[in-house]
């Protein structure tokens, strides 16, 4: 049997998962980024097409900037995890 769970690094330490559960590790699917672009379609597709491009575009560098901040964040939270476990599991 396997026993696991999948949760936000976050989460992992503000739950503190680590006095219960042995082994952590970082899987990367967590710091997906969601952003979403709502509009009319009767609107958007009367937008000339250099604003949908441009708006798309945008969108696109907003997510991979977001990711980038997400994956620092993580690390760090993993460290403090990692150095809270050492105690509570010596």
């Amino acid at each position: 049997m396997i026993d696991g769970a999948h949760t936000p690094a976050t989460v992992f330490l503000a739950r503190k998962y680590y006095d219960v559960q042995k082994y952590a590790t970082n899987p990367g699917p967590m710091s997906a980024t969601f952003i979403y672009l709502i509009a009319n379609y009767p609107w958007w597709s009367q937008l000339p097409n250099d604003i949908r491009t441009g708006l798309q575009t945008a969108v696109g560098r907003l997510m991979k900037e977001q990711r980038a901040e997400i994956e620092v964040e993580d690390q760090k939270i993993f460290e403090q995890i990692a150095a809270r476990a050492s105690r509570s599991w010596s």
